[in-house]
């Protein structure tokens, strides 16, 4: 912090140190206030890595798997569920293909949105 400068009632701040000049007085070393200290400690956490236990890493990454297998499954849904034939063979295979990924679904805890 800069030095501050005392005459007559008012601060003026200068770089320089302690002295005395024609009843003026300079103070140089100021206590830091606990704005500045706190501000300083904010900026050295942030600029540490973040770190993360192993096992939190692996149920992130699971849960990320889940979701990605879900939404796969979802989709694989969904375009069965668009598919229109006439063929009462075609409309078998998909009406299992259809069990199959919705019984998948609900082993991920999935559940039909009505």
């Amino acid at each position: 912090m800069r030095g501050a400068k005392v005459a007559c009632g008012k601060i003026m701040l200068f770089a320089d140190g302690l002295q005395e000049n024609s009843g003026e007085r300079r103070i140089s070393d100021m206590a830091r206030g606990w704005e500045s200290k706190s501000v300083e400690n904010q900026m050295a956490e942030a600029q540490q890595p973040l770190r993360i236990s192993d096992s939190t890493e692996a149920a992130h990454a699971a849960e990320a798997d889940r979701k990605r297998q879900r939404q796969a499954l979802e989709l694989q849904r969904e375009r069965i569920l668009s598919e229109r034939t006439s063929s009462a063979h075609r409309r078998e295979a998909l009406s299992q293909a259809l069990a199959a990924i919705e019984e998948k679904l609900a082993e991920l805890g999935w559940s039909i949105h009505v």
